[in-house]
């Protein structure tokens, strides 16, 4: 027989324990008895053998009485034969030994050995004591007695430093103590070489000083001790100690110190206490100026704050300006405030009266010590001076331009010249000047109307004569043009002569209209002179498509001047026909149209429109392209050849119906209709503001501004049979007759909506796929081509193959003109 192992390994002598071998041979003899031997005299037999296989057999153990210790477990056979376990079960005394403290808990360097006293609980006769350094190295310690909850014992421990000892008891049946009792033996007594900083000023509440030496241990303490009294200054927090006992840091409060010499002594918590003649001093604090801020003052200004940086400044100090040349003095009118821990001192001034010249700045502290450091203040006379203007530009013909400079000394009913850097001539502000930010800004209106175009020099005069001399420069220019919009907004690829009008402003004669495509590499000019109308807003040119490739061109218009629009306005070039038409129908608050919203049909096809109104409403009008058709139930366009929008508007019925007049009156002559109404709609994605039917008067500008929903941008505007390409905002110029707007936005589609998952289901032998896709948002067209021909559109749906084999499944989803797929090769089985 063998054994390899057994569990437990080991069980406190307070019970029975069932052991558990392993190994073989267990059912090869007959066994008689199984022992737990340890010798002669500590020899036990067990209380139950069950053999469980030639593997493993549990005997059972009492363990009540046994000594602890480790025993052998040994097999007896009928043959006779023995046989031993190489492992050993350990028993274990009833409790673990528990250390609650050491006396003495501490010792000096050289006292060794130590003789100690340990307390606590669980003790065992010839058990033994350990402890631990810091550095993890074990010193056994001489036990002389042994009682149940306590232990004499002494040790030496390292003999060359000081370190820090963890008691351990470890019984006979080798359970250890666990708590954390320390043993402290300390070094040599700690040595001060030198203090930092060694001056101190009477009044600082905390004051971080730093003693470097040696023998410093934590908890230590650092004592300023009077030379003459005796009396100790001692650190207020707990100290800091770094470099391996070489440095110590402590605050210190030296509020109500005395002035003079102080030892410097650190006391290490176990009393010993350093004996080196190191000193720190404690002085007085003397003012200190550094810098004052401002540098200069003005004449005249009676409530000047004045700032001066430093050091030493106290509670109640006062300022002094004093001339260098006569002695005098201006002092702070009012309380200074100190801040910053005594470096800066704030205090009024008044100049009224001053004379110009350089000032000493000097602070005096309340024990009358004064700074003496070379620190000016000059007072000058106030002079305007001019740093910028804004705008730096104006546009010939601007009659109420509005100037602001910006500089200093400014005061009020000065004036704003302009002045011509050759001629000498000047232009100044025809409404008086407008004085703020205590003085650094004047603004000002000027007439550009009949000035030339050129360089002018900016300066401002005080009503005092004092005029600023500053070369801040502004510039007449000529106009800038601005586009705002192009008519048509699109045209046919081969037409030679395209009639092109521009809005916008600052076209001045002789300008050209540029059309250049987005890459910059085709440029168009008109082909026949410009025509400028309505001062300078709107431009007319003919073009010659011929030749030109469709595609998106910038719309710019070049002054003679050589001055561009910047605008991004684009002009679309399209092929000459199309295969299919836009027909945008929309149908107002009261009723529906079917079909609805923007439908797509052949050229020359026939559309028909059904109109139904909702209970209460009735058929107000049917518009198309913005012409009335009257209350129809029904539209048909025929032979459709462009795009047409259709708007059906729906009024409440009066439930009082006006009576008929007796009287027919004489119809008055029909004046010129002076509003017109916009209908303003958007597609899903986006928000147009304003929208719906909008009455506005004929000839104003409305402006729009987009809104778009997650994951959509604005793409264009459809007004009436026009596409132009938007941004966030779009303005209508001049409105002069009825139109249909609508927003179509494009939407940002994630390559990621288009994945999906494929899962198998086989049924009655047939090949079933199912098809999963929740990653996509809503409103989104898709399609399914399952790779055998079929294809399905809309949510997925489960699809049956005939055949086993490799299928390339195609995912697509769309919105308008974006579209994201996902392609997968699918193997059936």
């Amino acid at each position: 027989m063998v054994i390899t192992s057994f569990s437990p390994e080991s069980a406190i002598n307070t019970g029975q324990v069932i052991i558990t071998l392993h190994g073989t041979g267990f059912q090869s003899e007959q066994i008689s008895n199984i022992l737990l031997d340890q010798s002669v005299t500590k020899r036990y037999t067990c209380s139950k053998i069950v053999v469980r296989s030639d593997t493993e057999l549990a005997v059972t153990f009492s363990l009540i009485s046994i000594e602890p210790g480790p025993y052998t477990i040994v097999i007896k056979t009928t043959k006779p034969a023995s046989y031993a376990s190489q492992m050993q079960f350990k028993v274990l005394f009833a409790t673990s030994p528990h250390v609650v403290s050491i006396s003495p808990g501490i010792g000096h360097l050289g006292e060794g050995p130590f003789s100690c006293m340990i307390t606590g609980s669980g003790f065992m006769s010839g058990c033994t004591v350990e402890m631990e350094s810091k550095g993890g190295e074990i010193f056994p310690a001489t036990v002389s007695s042994v009682l149940l909850n306590s232990i004499q014992c002494s040790f030496t421990g390292r003999l060359d430093g000081g370190d820090r000892y963890l008691v351990r008891v470890r019984n006979t049946d080798d359970q250890i103590s666990q708590e954390e009792v320390y043993f402290v033996v300390y070094g040599p007594p700690p040595m001060v070489t030198g203090i930092n900083p060694n001056i101190g000023r009477i009044g600082d509440g905390a004051l971080d000083i730093s003693v470097t030496g040696s023998g410093f241990t934590d908890g230590c303490r650092i004592h300023l001790r009077d030379l003459v009294s005796g009396s100790s200054i001692t650190n207020y927090s707990s100290t800091v100690v770094s470099d391996e006992g070489q440095v110590v840091t402590g605050l210190f409060d030296l509020t109500g110190a005395g002035a003079g010499s102080y030892g410097v002594y650190v006391e290490n918590p176990d009393g010993q206490e350093s004996v080196d003649e190191i000193t720190f001093t404690v002085k007085h604090a003397a003012p200190t100026a550094v810098s004052v801020n401002p540098l200069f003052g003005l004449i005249g200004d009676s409530s000047l704050s004045l700032s001066v940086t430093g050091s030493g400044f106290t509670d109640g100090c006062r300022i002094h300006l004093r001339d260098l040349v006569s002695g005098s003095s201006i002092t702070n009118y009012s309380s200074t405030v100190v801040s910053d821990e005594g470096q800066v001192v704030n205090g009024l001034f008044d100049l009224t009266g001053v004379s110009a010249g350089s000032y000493g700045v000097y602070v005096e502290n309340p024990d009358g010590q004064e700074s003496d450091d070379e620190i000016t203040f000059t007072v000058k006379h106030a002079a305007p001076t001019a740093v910028s203007v804004n705008p730096p530009f104006g546009l010939i013909g601007d009659s109420s331009l509005s100037l602001s400079v910006t500089g200093s000394g400014f005061t009020d009913g000065c004036s704003i010249h302009l002045r011509d850097l050759v001629s000498g001539s000047s232009i100044t502000n025809l409404s008086s000047t407008v004085v703020s930010d205590e003085g650094q800004v004047v603004t000002g209106l000027f007439d550009l109307t009949g000035a030339g175009a050129g360089s002018y020099g900016v300066y401002v005069e005080n009503p005092d004569g004092q005029e600023s001399v500053d070369d801040v420069i502004f510039t007449v220019r000529l106009p800038v043009p601005v586009v705002y919009s192009v008519h048509p907004s699109s045209g046919i690829a081969g037409d030679s002569s395209l009639s092109l009008s521009v809005t916008g402003s600052g076209f001045t004669d002789g300008c050209s209209i540029h059309i250049t495509d987005i890459s910059h590499t085709i440029t168009l000019v008109n082909i026949s002179p410009t025509i400028t109308v309505a001062d300078g807003t709107c431009v007319q040119g003919s073009f010659d498509l011929s030749h030109v490739p469709v595609g998106s061109y910038l719309v710019h218009v070049v002054n003679p001047d050589n001055q561009v629009s910047d605008e991004k306005i684009i002009f679309q070039i399209c092929e000459p026909s199309k295969q299919k038409h836009d027909i945008h129908i929309t149908a107002g608050q009261g009723g529906s149209t079917i079909p609805n919203g923007l439908i797509q049909v052949p050229v020359h096809s026939d559309l028909r429109i059904h109109i139904q109104q909702d209970s209460g409403y009735r058929i107000q009008n049917v518009y198309l392209d913005t012409t009335l058709q009257g209350p129809l139930n029904e539209l048909l366009l025929t032979d459709i050849i462009t795009n047409h929008s259709v708007f059906v508007d729906f009024s409440k019925n009066d439930p009082h119906p006006t009576p008929f007049p007796t009287v027919i009156p004489t119809p008055l002559p029909t004046k010129e209709p002076e509003f017109c109404n916009l209908y303003v709609t958007a597609e899903y994605g986006g928000i147009i503001m304003p929208n719906g039917t909008i009455r506005v008067k004929r000839g104003s500008d409305v402006p729009f501004e987009f809104v778009s929903h997650k994951d959509f941008t604005p793409s264009y505007l459809q007004v009436d049979n026009d596409t132009i390409p938007v941004n966030i905002s779009w303005t209508l110029q001049s409105v002069q007759s009825d139109h249909t707007i609508r927003l179509i936005s494009d939407r940002k589609i994630s390559p990621y909506w288009a994945e999906f998952n494929v899962s198998s289901v086989t049924e009655n032998g047939t090949r079933e796929i199912m098809f999963t896709s929740d990653y996509y948002p809503d409103s989104l067209w898709e399609s399914w081509s399952y790779g055998d021909g079929s294809i399905t559109y809309g949510r997925p749906m489960n699809h049956s193959y005939t055949s086993p084999g490799t299928y390339l499944v195609s995912h697509q989803i769309m919105f308008r003109n974006s579209t994201s797929s996902k392609k997968l090769d699918l193997i059936v089985e």
